[in-house]
């Protein structure tokens, strides 16, 4: 299970100080931007809540249904891409 799923599952408003700065290198990472630990903090049990919201396990029903439908339209770009 990734780490930001147990970390909501299991403490779903705590951000450890490892996780704070975990956060912060993330986003001068990925969006060039330093941020403080208040931010982080603020931005970080937004995005929590955010997962909260909406994250749904698959049942592994559900999850093969899924694969099935990828498998369909893979099959249909191939056939397409061949002709």
């Amino acid at each position: 299970m990734n780490a930001i799923f147990k970390l909501v599952l299991l403490h779903p408003m705590h951000l450890s100080n490892e996780h704070l700065s975990q956060f912060q290198s993330l986003c001068k990472e990925h969006f060039g931007e330093e941020i403080s630990r208040e931010e982080a903090h603020e931005q970080g049990i937004k995005l929590l809540r955010l997962v909260q919201l909406i994250y749904k396990p698959m049942t592994l029903e559900e999850f093969l249904q899924v694969q099935n439908e990828i498998l369909k339209i893979r099959t249909r770009i191939n056939k397409r891409n061949q002709t």
